[in-house]
This record gives C-alpha cells, structure tokens and sequence, in this order.
C-alpha cells in the first residue's frame, strides 16, 4: 500500500498525515506523486504506526482519529502507543519466579531508563509475526510495558480464544521469553507454542506419557482435550512470563 492509498483509504489530507507521524508535509508530498512508501526505516515506521493503530482500532471517521489523539506541543502523538487510554488500568499478573522491587508502577520507567520497555503487540504469535516483529521496517509494537519483571522476555502478544480461560482470557496479552532450549522446559507451566505445521496456541506443557518424542499440550479449558505435539514438529516455543490484562 502507497502512502497516497493511505490517504485514500483514511480520508485525510497530506498535511493531517504529516501532523499525525511528524513527518515533513513536502515529504509526504512527493511519496504521494510517486505513489510510493518511503524507503527510510524511521520514516516508514511512523507510517506503518499509524496504520496499525487505526486498523486494530477500526475508527470510522476522521473525527473519531482526531479524539483519539493527544497534544504535547511538538505535533500529534498516538496516545496507546505511549500510554494507556485514560480510565484504562492494566493488571500485570507475573508467573514464575521474578526479582523482588520495591518500587510502584509508575516508577519503573524512571528508574529503568536504560531498558526500552518490553514492546506489546496487538497480533498473535503466528509464524509471520515471528518472522517480523525484530524488524524495525516491520510491525509496529502497540505500546511498551515498563515492568523490570520482564526485562529479560522478547515480547508481548494479544492471545484470541478460549482455550486457557479463565487462567489467560481472550483479549489479554501475555509477556514471552523465547526458549532455545527445548530439551529443558518446566512442565505444567505455560507456554506458547507455534508449530511447523500452522499451529499456534498457549497451553499448559506437559511431557506425552505415551510418546517420549512429544509434547502433551494442555489447556485450561475442560471443554478442550489435551493434544499432544511432535518435539521436532515445534518451530518456536515461547515460556509465558507474565499476563497482562486491562487493554
């Protein structure tokens, strides 16, 4: 998609796109005479943000953008990729074991400046995601978490579906630190797990009692049966650091 399909498909002008990214209105001007995407990483990633952030969001209009948005003086920021909504409060449920703070919420960014947060996704771990998400030309994060507790994790993921309800609800995101190592995981924990074949689901990991070569993936849900999976039919496997809840 071109910048001016963007614009079509938005319904805004030139000037509204480049005071919602910051980017250059001339800039801006010359993609749309060439109907191109622009070729610098950090120009292309104030596109693909905003884009993102309005398709996830669905508005329907201009006017529902615009009251979407927060001033700080220097231009138009989107508000959910800094902060949370107003009136929105998170619930960071950590799982494991953690380094014990002492400090509030509100001062971890304060106090851990050096570390950029852990970004959040609203997307699925699918195989694509994957391929993508370290790619500073690919899917913008929707926020970063400021939570040391998860300082060592890649990433955080909105999970879909029932299968771990009421545990991990449809909607929550959950915060992954990937595992190199599948000969060593903790069964009966949870992880996210995306298969060669397609898969991709968050289950409770238990060994197979009838196939050492498998995995017995387990969900919370009792109306789901456990279904087991080949060890070398896993392409990715995520351990489940976190649950994060109120977005």
């Amino acid at each position: 998609m071109s910048v001016r399909e963007i614009i079509e498909r938005f319904g805004i002008t030139q000037q509204q796109l480049a005071d919602f990214t910051g980017i250059p209105r001339d800039r801006i001007g010359k993609w749309v005479q060439q109907n191109r995407m622009p070729p610098k990483a950090t120009d292309l990633n104030a596109i693909n943000a905003f884009v993102n952030y309005f398709t996830q969001n669905t508005f329907s209009n201009l006017k529902d953008i615009v009251d979407n948005y927060y001033y700080d003086g220097s231009g138009v920021k989107i508000r959910s990729e800094l902060e949370p909504k107003a009136g929105a409060e998170k619930t960071v449920i950590p799982l494991g074991k953690h380094a014990h703070t002492r400090l509030k919420t509100s001062e971890y960014k304060d106090a851990f400046s050096e570390w950029g947060g852990l970004p959040m996704y609203n997307l699925p771990i699918t195989a694509s995601f994957i391929a993508s998400y370290r790619d500073e030309q690919g899917i913008m994060p929707q926020y970063y978490l400021y939570d040391p507790r998860f300082r060592d994790c890649d990433f955080g993921a909105i999970i879909t579906g029932d299968s771990m309800h009421s545990e991990i609800r449809h909607g929550d995101f959950i915060a992954c630190k990937e595992i190199t190592d599948m000969s060593f995981v903790v069964y009966g924990d949870i992880y996210y797990v995306v298969g060669k074949n397609g898969l991709e689901t968050c289950k409770y990991l238990n060994a197979d009692p009838d196939d050492k070569d498998s995995f017995l993936l387990v969900p919370r849900n009792e109306k789901i049966s456990p279904s087991p999976i080949k060890k070398d039919m896993v392409l990715k496997m995520y351990k489940v650091r976190g649950i994060i809840r109120g977005y």
